[in-house]
């Protein structure tokens, strides 16, 4: 999977309607998550979108071709460390996160910038593991 920020998925659907899969194939190289693609990847890829779509017949784009996916981007959470809601972006939750040290903990604070580089990391696309949970026993 190819993912994208969602404006570009909106540009890159725009051009392949309109019949302009080279500037499809530019917008996609551009612009994937993971770093510029090849441009043999970048082209199965947009013949698969634009085969899905139903634009174009190219049934081996779909073998070939990796799916081309949006990644939603994290803008604003709503927080409350106790004094009631309040709605931040990331940076200003991190600063407010800093800045309540004394209030919330040097633990808590710790969380919070681990909780804002995984909402990052979601946003750019990037792979995210989570510990599991350790196994309770029931007595």
């Amino acid at each position: 999977m190819i993912l994208v920020p969602p404006q570009i998925m909106n540009q890159i659907h725009a051009e392949a309607a309109a019949g302009k899969k080279i500037a499809a194939i530019k917008l996609l190289r551009s612009n994937a998550m993971r770093g510029k693609l090849d441009l043999r990847t970048a082209k199965w890829a947009v013949e698969r979108l634009m085969h899905e779509a139903g634009h174009v017949n190219h049934p081996e784009a779909v073998r070939e071709g990796e799916v081309i996916a949006s990644s939603p981007i994290i803008k604003t959470l709503t927080c409350d460390w106790g004094s009631g809601p309040f709605e931040v972006d990331l940076e200003t939750m991190q600063m407010k996160a800093l800045m309540e040290m004394q209030t919330i903990g040097l633990d808590s604070v710790r969380r919070v910038l681990g909780l804002i580089e995984i909402l990052e990391a979601f946003s750019e696309g990037r792979k995210i593991t989570v510990e599991p949970r350790p196994e309770t026993t029931s007595e």
